[in-house]
């Protein structure tokens, strides 16, 4: 979205409509599928994406940052609306962070058995306090694996956030997942049980 196009989701009238419309097509496939990775069900994915651009619409006015910031806004939007489902449903919010140590934690199997799910559960809740203390250490860096990971920004995006080139930011990125790596290793264990 180009910066006359954030103006436009500003202004009112049927100049928001059409680029309310434009950035509801680029982003609204890519919340759905974002929600149901998390565990929703497909009619919840569409309510989560839904709720996410009518406090976007709502909220809008509200926005001081630039074109570039958008995009983390309203992920930053949707994922605060699945927390809040997460906890008035009394479920879990995962974290994915889709690496070779977190991919050797995903379940493979479409049925698990209730000793595969009380597993599955240590295992999460073991890789969210890993990463909260790699939060706390390194905040930057989990700042960026967030963006990458839970807000799906693309790699461009969170260049500009970080004000690095694309090829600077894929490394540090690269850094990033590897300082990750022994705060849930051990994690690793859990999903082996």
């Amino acid at each position: 979205m180009s910066l006359p196009e954030l103006q436009l989701l500003r202004a009112g009238g049927n100049s928001q409509r059409v680029a309310f419309g434009k950035l509801y097509d680029a982003m609204a496939g890519r919340l759905r599928s974002w929600f149901q990775r998390h565990g929703s069900g497909l009619a919840e994915a569409e309510d989560l994406t839904q709720d996410t651009f009518v406090k976007v619409a709502r909220s809008i006015g509200e926005f001081r940052g630039e074109q570039a910031q958008l995009a983390g806004w309203i992920w930053t939007i949707a994922r605060n609306l699945m927390l809040d489902a997460r906890r008035a449903a009394g479920r879990r919010p995962m974290l994915d962070l889709h690496d070779e140590a977190t991919e050797a934690l995903l379940p493979t199997d479409d049925a698990p058995t209730a000793l595969q799910s009380v597993a599955a559960e240590r295992r999460d809740e073991c890789v969210q306090r890993g990463f909260a203390v790699f939060a706390r250490t390194y905040p930057d860096r989990a700042q960026c694996l967030s963006w990458l990971v839970t807000d799906t920004l693309d790699i461009a995006a969170i260049a500009k956030l970080i004000d690095r080139t694309p090829g600077a930011t894929r490394e540090f990125l690269s850094q990033c997942r590897k300082k990750l790596r022994p705060f849930i290793e051990h994690c690793l264990e859990l999903a082996e049980t």
